[in-house]
């Protein structure tokens, strides 16, 4: 195969971040994706309808002339967030879903839930109104191993929050451990669940074994290789509940020194998922997981139009300038097999 056109993608997960990076984070998502869910753990978090809508101003400002890209909006859940303030950011255009970080477990998360029963009252809303919730499955313990924080949430925390709002629409997001592809293996019709590519693709060895790799630092961790290997066997199997959620969240090289988590994935993000795809020789479930079963599961249409990639070895480069900023993307320096087409 020398090409490969896919209905548009959509990615269900990505931190557009703000101010003078969102210019580059919405052209980079305007290239390959027919619709982007951004993340509210902003500087300021969106946690109530006026922020949101602020947001949606900048984000309406820095769009690509001639995009069609629709860029869905989160709400920040936190311990005090109240069912009228989601009735109200659900009146918003575009608004989407409410995002859960558990206190303190990722970047921007200072504000997150404490007590997921203090949020009980605003999970019966969003059951009620149809609104998913987004789920950053680590918990926030500090006696709990970090690198056992999304078992253990699976295990314990999740499970209370399934069985109390059965009718919610639940992803649990970047999945990273066997624990937790055995738990959405399992689970029913309204629990899902997506996959970054960088989880696909390493594993703690790549962060940690011979130096340490900060650009392969993110939350949640990368895990062993049995984990890695036990989320290619998830896409492989092609359960329509698991779907493109990139997770692309870019820092300065700055901020990366600082210890900063993120990958940011973004400029080689659909070149990414196909080589990985093809290496375990299931191109042809590449479409179902970008391109349909997010959007299914979440009651949309595939998105419009097309999106088109050629069979072509390339170096991604090892660095990207924006706005005197230098950022270092996924896989910089590095060979791929396929290349978005010049006119994507």
């Amino acid at each position: 195969m020398e090409e490969l056109t896919l209905p548009r993608p959509d990615d269900w997960h990505v931190h557009l971040r703000e101010g003078e990076l969102l210019a580059l984070t919405l052209r980079l998502a305007a290239r390959q994706f027919g619709r982007c869910v951004a993340m509210p753990n902003l500087r300021a978090p969106l946690i109530d309808a006026e922020r949101i809508k602020t947001y949606a101003d900048a984000i309406a400002g820095q769009q690509p002339s001639a995009s069609s890209l629709r860029v869905l909006l989160t709400l920040f859940l936190t311990d005090a967030t109240t069912a009228e303030q989601i009735a109200a950011a659900h009146t918003i255009p575009n608004f989407f879903a409410v995002k859960w970080y558990p206190t303190g477990v990722t970047t921007g998360a200072a504000l997150g839930v404490r007590d997921i029963a203090n949020s009980f009252h605003a999970l019966a809303k969003m059951e009620e109104l149809d609104i998913p919730l987004l789920v950053h499955g680590e918990a926030h313990d500090g006696h709990v191993d970090v690198f056992d924080r999304e078992a253990v949430f699976v295990d314990k925390i999740l499970p209370q929050v399934r069985t109390r709002f059965p009718r919610l629409r639940i992803t649990l997001e970047h999945i990273s451990t066997a624990a937790a592809v055995s738990y959405i293996r399992e689970a029913g019709d309204r629990t899902a669940a997506s996959v970054t590519p960088q989880h696909l693709m390493f594993n703690r060895n790549h962060l940690l074994a011979d130096r340490l790799n900060p650009h392969l630092y993110c939350k949640p961790l990368l895990k062993r290789r049995t984990d890695q290997n036990a989320l290619r066997d998830l896409v492989s199997s092609g359960l329509p509940r698991v779907f493109l959620g990139s997770d692309s969240a870019p820092h300065s090289l700055d901020q990366k020194a600082q210890g900063c988590a993120g990958v940011f994935s973004a400029p080689c993000l659909m070149e990414a998922y196909t080589h990985v795809f093809e290496e375990l020789g299931i191109l042809d479930r590449l479409d179902a997981f970008a391109c349909q079963n997010g959007a299914a599961f979440y009651g949309f249409s595939p998105a419009q139009g097309t999106l088109k990639l050629i069979k072509k070895r390339w170096q991604v480069p090892a660095r990207l300038r924006h706005a005197g900023m230098e950022l270092v993307p996924l896989m910089a320096g590095q060979q791929l097999n396929w290349r978005l087409s010049d006119d994507a």
